[in-house]
């Protein structure tokens, strides 16, 4: 035999409290929770079976009840022979099985022979001249013309209130208003008085048989009017209607009469078009005459010269930009021209003081501006592939790619901005903005005078003018001819940590603009220039207040 020895060791320890913990858990999540689902069945199995049996019992104790109330009542109310209204004719027939259809008298209870037995043993009871008088007055209006489609002269209608009127003149309501009949209530009780229950079913087999004789009427057979209120319908479609319908052989139309509808269609077809035709001419038109009126506008105002780069703001200005702080956050507060929506954190980036401009600001701002330096010079930004075009800005998006791709996909960000190679030299400026380092400096590249820029608010040198030229090599190929060289303009020196895009921003506004940034703006003016900056998005560009020109 084995002996046993104690567990000494860590591992063993950790191994057994493990097996433990295990068999803890499938004892409380598996076992625990099955022999608690098997009582609980066992509990429900026995509260069926109780009351399942206690049902039968009483369902059983009903049938008995009644089937005993049946035979008292049979031994209180034997059948009768020699009933008044009876024929005696019929006693001596040999008796009938009783059916659904039709019963004899002797069959039937006391109070059906009582009241009915004569209208259901008589067949004759429907050629009576009371019924017919009721019949006729029933079916007198039907055949007028101005009631033939009313709904409530309809056959069914007519049937039940026939049936009605003889169930009131068995009662001995003999001169009953054929309309005011079937309005009366009676005051017996259904449940209490079976009897009313039994010419219920007397006055169902006569109004079955009314229907079976007098179940087809004009009225019946005669479609409904169509109502005057109806919708329009195109006449060209019904002239198709007509000539695709196949009509009766007498009433059949002739080829002239289809030829001649054909060609009222052909007419009314060609006039719809040129119709059509002339609507989008005159809203090209119109569209046309509003582009060369903003256009000479724009041309006209430029011809003033710039205006002071960052002027006073009035004080509503100020209150609607102080709003956008408040707004809902997913509330769009304005669109820029690129059609990228700016909401309340695009917003707080360039309104607050202390806050850092991203990348929505800065490019919304700049692609603001090249649209106003382009129409100045009577060109359309949304006018794609003209090579009228002198200013170009490519988003903060193109510096990152083309450094990463080495300049392959640049030429067809360019085609995307309506500039070839071939264009490109006819440009006056194209505005790159780059974030590196999360510091917003401006590059800018003047094709005409084949010069490189890089502006940082903080004047310090950069490899990217170098990077530029190396890219004009490569995007010119044969038309770069003329070297490139890199010209240093001074930005107004930057004093805090998050000044960078508002800077920016300036910095291409007064290159875009032939200005010297160094004379035209300081720094003390950026937190009004953040404040013009917001309210030229909420104003829809740099146009009123924020135009860029001379008034």
């Amino acid at each position: 035999m084995q002996e046993l020895r104690p567990i000494t060791s860590v591992a063993q320890r950790r191994s057994l409290m493990f097996v433990i913990f295990v068999m803890s858990l499938i004892h409380i999540f598996i076992i625990g929770p099955c022999f608690f689902f098997v009582a609980a069945l066992h509990v429900l199995a026995k509260f069926v079976y109780k009351h399942v049996c206690c049902f039968d019992f009483a369902w059983s104790a009903v049938i008995a009840l009644y089937k005993k109330q049946v035979a008292n009542f049979e031994k209180e109310h034997p059948p009768q022979d020699g009933q008044p209204g009876s024929d005696s004719s019929s006693a001596e027939q040999p008796e009938q099985p009783a059916t659904e259809d039709a019963e004899s008298p002797q069959t039937m209870p006391p109070f059906m022979i009582d009241d009915d037995s004569q209208l259901l043993s008589d067949s004759s009871i429907f050629a009576s001249s009371d019924i017919m008088r009721n019949i006729a007055a029933f079916k007198a209006p039907v055949d007028t013309a101005d009631l033939m489609n009313t709904d409530i002269y309809n056959n069914s209608d007519v049937l039940t209130d026939v049936a009605a009127i003889i169930a009131r003149n068995d009662k001995g309501k003999e001169k009953a208003h054929a309309l005011t009949a079937i309005d009366e209530e009676t005051e017996e009780d259904l449940w209490l008085h079976p009897t009313v229950c039994e010419r219920r079913e007397t006055e169902q087999r006569a109004y079955e048989a009314l229907k079976s004789k007098f179940g087809r009427s004009r009225a019946s057979r005669v479609p409904s009017l169509q109502s005057s209120a109806t919708t329009s319908v195109d006449p060209l479609k019904r002239i198709d209607n007509i000539l695709t319908t196949s009509s009766h052989r007498t009433l059949t139309i002739s080829d002239e009469s289809k030829a001649e509808m054909r060609n009222l269609h052909q007419k009314a077809e060609e006039a719809r078009l040129a119709e059509n035709r002339k609507r989008q001419s005159l809203e090209k038109s119109m569209e046309l005459n509003a582009k060369l009126f903003v256009r000479n506008s724009a041309i006209l105002r430029a011809s003033k010269g710039p205006r002071e780069i960052i002027p006073n703001l009035p004080e509503e200005w100020i209150q609607k930009v102080s709003d956008t702080i408040g707004a809902p956050e997913d509330m769009v507060l304005a669109t820029t021209c690129q059609g990228i929506p700016l909401h309340r954190r695009d917003f707080v980036s360039v309104v607050a003081a202390k806050s850092w401009l991203n990348d929505e600001i800065v490019n919304g701002a700049l692609a603001e501006l090249d649209k106003q330096i382009n129409l100045a010079n009577g060109v359309f930004v949304s006018e794609a592939f003209n090579k009228k075009r002198k200013s170009l800005v490519l988003n903060s998006f193109f510096w990152p790619k083309m450094m990463q791709t080495g300049g392959r996909d640049s030429q067809r960000w360019l085609r995307r901005a309506g500039i070839s190679t071939s264009s490109f030299l006819d440009l006056d400026i194209v505005l790159i903005p780059i974030c590196e380092a999360y510091h917003w400096t401006l590059l800018a590249l003047k094709p005409r005078q084949r010069t490189v820029v890089h502006m940082d608010s903080f004047n310090r040198p950069s490899s990217h003018p170098q990077l530029a030229i190396e890219w004009m090599k490569d995007l010119l190929g044969d038309a770069y001819t003329e070297p490139w060289t890199v010209d240093y303009i001074m930005s107004p020196h930057q004093k805090n940590s998050y000044d960078c895009g508002v800077h920016t921003i300036t910095n291409a506004m007064c290159l875009a603009l032939g200005l010297d940034p160094m004379t035209h703006y300081s720094s003390r003016q950026l937190s009004l220039q953040r404040l013009r900056i917001a309210g030229m998005f909420l104003n829809g560009g740099f146009e009123g207040e924020f135009t860029l020109w001379r008034e």
